[in-house]
C-alpha cells in the first residue's frame, strides 16, 4: 500500500517558496519520503496554488518521518518564514494507492 501526502499552498512569495521547498524536500527525503514532487495548479478555483506531494510506502513510515521532520530546526524556520511572507497552507490530504 503506497501513501501520498499532499499540502496545497497559496504562494505569495515564490522566491521564499522555492528556497524552502528545496530545503523541505531534502529534509523529508532524509526522513524517509521515497519521492517528493511539487506541482502548480493550472485550472479551476485554485489556479496558481502549489501542491507538495510526498510519497511513502505506508502510513507508519509517514508517521515516523513526520515526527522526525517536525523535530528539525528547518521545520521551525520554514513554517515561521511562510507565515511571515504570507505563504499559507490551504489544505492537506493523505491518499492511498489503489490496486486495479
Amino acid at each position: 500500500m503506497g501513501i501520498t501526502v499532499t499540502s496545497r499552498w497559496k504562494v505569495v512569495d515564490q522566491d521564499s517558496a522555492r528556497k524552502w521547498g528545496k530545503i523541505s524536500s531534502a529534509v523529508w527525503t532524509k526522513a524517509g519520503a521515497s519521492n517528493v514532487r511539487v506541482y502548480q495548479v493550472m485550472t479551476g478555483p485554485n489556479v496558481g496554488n502549489w501542491v507538495f506531494a510526498l510519497e511513502f510506502l505506508n502510513l507508519g513510515e509517514f508517521g515516523q518521518a513526520r515526527e522526525a521532520v517536525r523535530a528539525t530546526p528547518e521545520f521551525r524556520e520554514w513554517t515561521a518564514e511562510a507565515a511571515k511572507v504570507g505563504n499559507v497552507m490551504m489544505d492537506a490530504g493523505i491518499f492511498e494507492t489503489v490496486a486495479l
